[in-house]
This record gives structure tokens, sequence and C-alpha cells, in this order.
């Protein structure tokens, strides 16, 4: 199994855009629901194009672990923290997908707007954080 590491961390991105993406919104006063619409397209789009290069770059042929990172953490401690994605890319492209898609669909939402898409990025989150 293949198991050298990401010279760039597109997970730890993916992961980084939706949590950026949250915290723009939670700013973004209650009334503006044009902005936070906007807003959760653009953070969507980003993680949709990191889904989209790590699907087009990931080797097929060596197969195995090959989009992982090593952070090191408090030296003291000896601690490491290892994020990787077992998982196919092309499940990784389809969350990106859905979750684009799915700030489309609601678009014409009214009400409560605010809450419903920092919601959607924080379910995105969740369901990387457990897998």
């Amino acid at each position: 199994m293949n198991m050298e590491p990401a010279g760039f961390p597109f997970l730890s991105a993916i992961l980084l855009s939706c949590v950026i993406g949250v915290l723009v919104i939670l700013f973004i006063p209650r009334d503006r629901e044009t902005l936070v619409k906007w807003v959760s397209l653009a953070f969507s789009a980003i993680a949709l194009a990191f889904s989209i290069y790590i699907y087009c770059a990931y080797d097929r042929d060596l197969g195995g672990l090959s989009l992982w990172r090593k952070f090191c953490g408090w030296n003291r401690l000896a601690s490491t923290i290892s994020m990787g994605r077992m998982a196919s890319p092309s499940l990784i492209l389809l969350a990106g997908i859905v979750h684009f898609t799915g700030v489309l669909t609601m678009w014409e939402l009214r009400g409560r707007v605010k809450e419903f898409f920092a919601f959607a990025f924080i379910l995105v989150l969740a369901s990387s954080a457990s897998s």
C-alpha cells in the first residue's frame, strides 16, 4: 500500500474551507440573506474544487493512502496526529458535489437562511470527522 504523504494538505483544506465558511456566515447579519447564500456558495465551491482535484490527482495504479498528512503535536508529549482518507476519491468528490448542489437547491429559501446554511457546513464537518 502506498503511504507517501501529500505535499499540500488537500483534505485539511476541504475541512478548513467549511470551518471558515461557518465562521463567516455566523458573522453576517441575519437580514443579509442573499450575502449568506453567496458566501455559502463560494465556500462550498472551494471545497468542491479541492475534491475535484483530489479525484483527478489520485493515482489509481498505486492505490492506498496517498493523500495523508502528518501533523506533529507538542514535542514533549511526542504526540502526532495523522489525517488520511481511506475512502475512495470518488466518495470525496461525491461529498463535494452533494454539498455544492445542496446549496444551490436551497437558493430560494426564505427565513432562517443563516441558520440553515451554517448547519449545512456543520453537517459536512461532522460527516468528515466521523469517517
